[in-house]
């Protein structure tokens, strides 16, 4: 199990898109909005890279959300990485934008 400790950051508010600034104890960090069973992750960073943590992380999330959504992905390596882990790309249209990431859906 992993926590997602969320705080007011610098970003919080900058946008009314209802992401919060979060980190945890493996280490990673950034923006996310959740629900029961879906999180977003419009921002992840690791304050530690190398280490194993975000494949730690990544497990940790599947066994807690039954969706789990990551947008905006700007590195290929790390697109790379979690399509091979079992999440497919996919994009969402709002009333305001069109977001490209990829998802992890258990059935």
């Amino acid at each position: 199990m992993v926590t997602l400790k969320t705080f007011n950051g610098p970003l919080d508010n900058l946008f009314s898109s209802g992401y919060v600034s979060f980190k945890t104890e493996l280490g990673i960090e950034g923006l996310v909005k959740q629900s029961k069973s879906r999180v977003d992750f419009l921002a992840l960073a690791s304050v530690n890279p190398g280490k194993g943590n975000f494949k730690k992380f990544l497990t940790a999330i599947k066994s807690e959300y039954k969706a789990i959504y990551i947008w905006e992905i700007m590195n290929g390596r790390l697109e790379k990485m979690l399509l091979k882990s079992g999440f497919e790309e996919c994009s969402e249209i709002t009333v305001d934008s069109i977001s490209k990431g990829v998802k992890f859906v258990k059935n």
